[in-house]
C-alpha cells in the first residue's frame, strides 16, 4: 500500500498477516524504499500490542525429531479416487480447487510419462485462452503441491518439472494401485504371449482381475479425457477375463468360468460375445433357468442403454437353448 510518503509493512506468522505497521514520511520515501526497513521492524517489535503467535514448539522426543526427506503418496484409483499422505486420508475439500484433484488424476493416467503443461490446460480448461489457462495451471499446481507435497520444499518430492513438462515421479513414495494394475497386466500379457505353464498363465491373469475393484477414478472424471481412461480398464480387465475364461473351460473348471463371465458382465453388461459365452456354460452345466434370466438382463439393458435389441447371433443362440430343453 505504499504512497508518495508512505508504505506498509504487513507481519506475517504461519502464513497469516497478524498486522500491518504504517510508516509515514514527512516528505519523500526513501530510495530505495526499504532503506529504513529494520529501524520500521524494531519499533514495530517494541511497541506492537501481543498478538496470536505460532503454536509453540514441542517439547520432548518430538522436538529433535528430523522431518522426513518426502511424504509417502498412497492413491487408490481404482473403483474410486482417494489420497493418503503418510496413511492419513485427504478430504476432497483439503484441495482446495476442485481441478488440483483433477490435475493429480491427470498425472497418475500418464503413468510416469512427463506431460507438457499444454497437454495439461486442454484437459483441464479446453478452449480456454493460453495465457488464462497457463495462469489456472499455476495456481491449480500450486494448490496440489500443498496437499501431496506439504513440506513445501523446492525438490518438488512427488511432482517434478523438467522443462515445459510436469510429471508425477514414479520413483518417488509413491503408491498408485492404477500403476500396480497395469505391472500385472504387462506381466500377465508376457505369460500369455510366452505360452508360460497353464498354473502360471492363471496366477497372473487372477492378479490382475484381483487388483480391478471397479473403473479407474470411480469414474469422477467421466467427461473428455475420464471417460477415455474408464473405458481402456475396462478394456484391460476383460481381456484378462475372457483369457481366464478359456483356459478355466480347456481345464474343464467350467463352475470357475462361469464365475469369470458373471464378472465380466458386472464391468461391461454390453459385451454380448462374453454374455452368449455365459449362456452356453449355464446351460451346459444343467442350468437353463440362469441361462434365460442372463439373456432377459441383456435384452433389458440393451432397451435402455442403447433402444436396441440383441445381436442375432445372440437371439438365436438365445431360441436354439430353449428349445433343446
Amino acid at each position: 500500500c505504499a504512497t508518495k510518503a508512505r508504505y506498509c509493512v504487513p507481519f506475517v506468522a504461519v502464513d497469516t498477516v497478524w498486522g500491518v505497521a504504517t510508516v509515514v514520511f514527512k516528505e519523500r520515501a526513501p530510495v530505495p524504499l526499504t532503506r529504513h526497513l529494520p529501524d520500521v521492524l524494531w519499533l514495530a517489535k517494541e511497541f506492537a500490542p501481543p498478538s496470536p503467535a505460532a503454536p509453540p514448539a514441542a517439547v520432548g522426543p518430538t522436538a529433535s525429531r528430523p522431518q522426513p526427506l518426502s511424504q509417502h503418496l498412497q492413491v487408490q484409483c481404482l473403483g474410486r479416487f482417494q489420497v493418503l499422505v503418510d496413511g492419513v486420508l485427504v478430504d476432497a475439500r483439503d484441495f482446495g480447487r476442485a481441478k488440483s484433484r483433477e490435475l493429480l488424476a491427470i498425472l497418475i493416467a500418464a503413468a510416469g510419462r512427463p506431460v507438457t503443461g499444454e497437454e495439461l490446460w486442454e484437459a483441464l480448461w479446453p478452449g480456454a485462452e493460453p495465457a488464462l489457462a497457463r495462469n489456472r495451471l499455476h495456481v491449480t499446481l500450486s494448490g496440489l503441491r500443498s496437499v501431496v507435497d506439504p513440506a513445501g520444499r523446492a525438490s518438488e518430492t512427488h511432482i517434478r518439472r523438467d522443462g515445459p513438462r510436469y510429471v508425477l515421479d514414479p520413483r518417488s513414495s509413491v503408491s498408485v494401485d492404477l500403476w500396480r494394475f497395469r505391472e500385472r497386466l504387462a506381466q500377465a500379457a508376457a505369460a500369455v504371449s510366452q505360452r508360460r505353464p497353464e498354473e502360471e498363465v492363471v496366477a497372473a491373469l487372477e492378479a490382475v482381475i484381483g487388483l480391478y475393484e471397479g473403473d479407474p477414478f470411480g469414474r469422477e472424471f467421466q467427461d473428455g479425457w475420464g471417460e477415455a481412461v474408464a473405458s481402456r480398464g475396462r478394456r484391460e480387465v476383460l481381456w484378462a477375463l475372457e483369457h481366464l475364461v478359456a483356459l478355466q473351460c480347456r481345464s474343464g473348471d467350467r463352475h470357475a468360468a462361469v464365475a469369470a463371465l458373471r464378472r465380466a458382465e458386472e464391468i461391461d453388461p454390453l459385451r454380448e460375445d462374453l454374455r452368449r459365452q455365459l449362456m452356453q456354460l449355464l446351460t451346459t452345466l444343467g442350468r437353463p433357468a440362469e441361462s434365460a434370466e442372463c439373456y432377459r438382463r441383456l435384452e433389458e439393458t440393451l432397451a435402455t442403454t442403447l433402444g436396441t435389441a440383441p445381436a442375432g447371433a445372440t437371439i438365436r443362440l438365445h431360441e436354439a437353448l430353449q428349445a433343446s430343453l
